[in-house]
């Protein structure tokens, strides 16, 4: 297998620093507290413990995340380098979140960094993470943009919160102010620089990284990523009782409940392949987590490559993570490229889901879906977004961007593309039950080897309906060859190894794939819709209520003993660090660490 993945410079511009002295974290491994919880000094900013709410920050200030079928530049930029497709970072990961799933043999995660009193009952991946995904092949004008499906999503404060949170940890608490919709300063126009971007390309994908934070004295490139973690109460709280669950506090280091060693478990197993992916692709470094609940920062942490590496690859050397980063994208160039074949010059939804079994395998299906049904469900998610932001600060929802769009979207498309959406669809109306046995020998042509035992659900349009709806299924196919010998999956991979992938996509006869595609999306839509594990379901709601409201109490007493004793800042005193900063450091990007260690401590560099 060839794997061919290059960095493309073009200029991008540049990423801030972070703020209020957070760079300290950095440097030092594990987490560090907002407030020391014994001396009650501060490491940091006082300012940044109680978060803006959302509602008094002024969103509008914000530069708006581009979709890439709206990323002119990217597609420019694809088409300029005779390359197929192009996507973002988040719109990419999770389908090669399901090639590391099958390249890896469903690899358990590595828990060895956790402590003993820790109690975890499960070593995969959350169901959510690995339920099935779909993203939609956008044909436009020769190359096609990579759009993850909004079909389900809905809407919470997380994302608002997680853009505001960013600008509060790379500004001074005086320039983060001017972003309050109260101020006299009120923002417009401030953020008018352009984002900065990294760029890296597959043989034939494109992909697009936004640039977080930076840091001169990082490895490589010295970007790293942003991510804000809201506790677990919140995380999986009911969105009709979401106030119910706020109060929530992370108190200690290690523990089931109330501390950063659950939090840093739970991001293992849902989120951390996600943001390795992101790291990856964005040439960083690796990512700053800033642990909240919605209404109080708690403390940060710096989470290297390498420490997801070993999480989930179970090794902090780069070249097992590397070189499957390299494969899951030559098996998804791959894959487009036989669904653009059957489908050219078209709109494509494509679904991906790795299925546990003896041998695991991977479904890939595509149908041509106008642009006038992606507008529809797009824009369906996206007014839902605009509704609860409108109820969140109390205006009026913009209704008539709404209907702009669709009537764009029915003008651009042809008249035969807007009949075809109305032929029937492939719908289950009950749920069925799927076997997650597949046989031994999965490279074998014959597809009823490959695909699961399952009964078929019932259908609610006619054969002749479905059949007029195209639609290809693939099943995917693994073979990990290690310095000559097969194995289930490679496991303490060093620079000097050989590690081969045979993979194989065999197409399914057209009545399996409409089969298995209708399990698929009735598994998606159980994911959607919350039924996700309902034993873990009633142990978290006999718990957690008690320790919000614990924590309530734990912290009307903090407040108390705060109010008594004062507040005491701790402050580095480098009598360096006054005269220089870390900006003016930064704006000669030539300068190596170790200058920067000479400066630091008055040596000649």
């Amino acid at each position: 297998m060839s794997l061919n993945i290059t960095d493309i410079d073009i200029g991008s511009s540049d990423a801030p620093g972070l703020a209020h002295g957070l760079d300290r974290v950095l440097f030092n491994p594990g987490v560090y507290y907002l407030q020391d919880p014994r001396s009650r000094v501060y490491n940091f900013d006082p300012y940044l413990q109680k978060i803006m709410p959302a509602k008094e920050f002024n969103y509008g200030a914000l530069t708006k995340y581009i979709v890439p079928s709206k990323d002119m530049t990217l597609a420019h930029l694809a088409k300029e380098r005779n390359l197929r497709y192009y996507s973002s970072s988040s719109n990419m990961t999770s389908i090669l979140e399901h090639l590391h799933f099958l390249l890896s043999q469903w690899r358990e995660l590595n828990f060895s960094m956790l402590s003993k009193k820790f109690e975890t009952t499960s070593k995969k991946f959350s169901k959510f993470s690995r339920g099935p995904t779909t993203v939609f092949l956008r044909w436009k004008n020769g190359v096609y943009a990579v759009d993850k499906s909004k079909d389900g999503q809905t809407p919470n404060i997380f994302g608002l919160l997680g853009h505001s949170l960013e600008k509060l940890l790379v500004l001074p608490a005086d320039d983060y102010e001017t972003y309050r919709r109260t101020s006299p300063a009120l923002s417009k126009g401030v953020d008018e620089v352009p984002e900065g971007y990294h760029f890296s390309s597959s043989d034939k994908i494109l992909l697009r990284s936004q640039l977080d934070a930076k840091d001169p004295r990082m490895p490589g490139t010295g970007v790293f990523d942003l991510k804000t973690r809201a506790v677990l109460s919140l995380r999986h709280a009911p969105s009709e009782k979401f106030e119910d669950y706020l109060g929530y506090e992370l108190r200690q280091s290690q523990g089931n409940w109330m501390s950063y060693e659950r939090e840093f478990h739970d991001m293992m197993r849902a989120t951390m392949l996600k943001y390795s992916l992101q790291v990856r692709i964005g040439r960083m470094d690796g990512i700053f987590v800033a642990y909240h609940n919605v209404e109080r920062l708690f403390g940060f942490q710096y989470v290297s490559l390498a420490e997801m590496d070993e999480a989930i690859h179970g090794q902090q050397d780069p070249s097992l993570g590397d070189q499957e980063f390299g494969m899951s994208l030559k098996v998804v160039d791959d894959i487009f490229d036989k669904a653009t074949a059957r489908f050219p010059e078209q709109s494509i939804r494509l679904s991906f889901e790795t299925r546990e079994g003896v041998v695991p395998f991977m479904y890939a299906f595509a149908e041509p879906v106008s642009e006038t049904e992606i507008e529809e469900i797009q824009g369906a998610s996206d007014q839902r977004q605009r509704e609860y932001e409108a109820s969140l600060f109390g205006e009026d929802v913009d209704s008539e961007k709404s209907i702009d769009e669709n009537e764009w979207a029915k003008i651009r498309d042809s008249i035969e593309d807007a009949l075809e959406q109305e032929q029937g669809s492939d719908e289950v109306t009950e749920e069925p039950t799927v076997s997650d046995e597949a046989p031994n020998d999965v490279l074998e042509e014959d597809v009823h080897q490959v695909a699961p035992n399952a009964k078929r659900g019932k259908k609610t349009s006619s054969p002749e309906q479905q059949a007029e709806t195209p639609l290809l299924g693939f099943t995917v196919t693994v073979r990990n060859l290690v310095n000559g010998f097969q194995v289930d999956r490679p496991v303490d991979l060093a620079p000097e190894d050989s590690w081969k992938v045979e993979y194989a996509i065999t197409e399914l006869k057209e009545s399996s794939a409409r089969r298995y595609y209708a399990l698929l999306t009735a598994r998606r839509q159980a994911l959607t819709r919350g039924s996700v594990d309902r034993q873990e379901d009633r142990f978290w709601f006999r718990h957690i209520r008690h320790y919000v409201e614990e924590s309530k109490k734990w912290r009307r007493a903090q407040d108390r003993i705060d109010d008594r004793k004062g507040t005491v800042v701790f402050r580095p005193t480098h009598p360096n660090v006054s005269a220089h900063t870390l900006q003016e450091l930064g704006k000669a990007r030539e300068d190596s660490v170790d200058s920067y260690m000479a400066w630091l401590y008055g040596e000649k560099s």
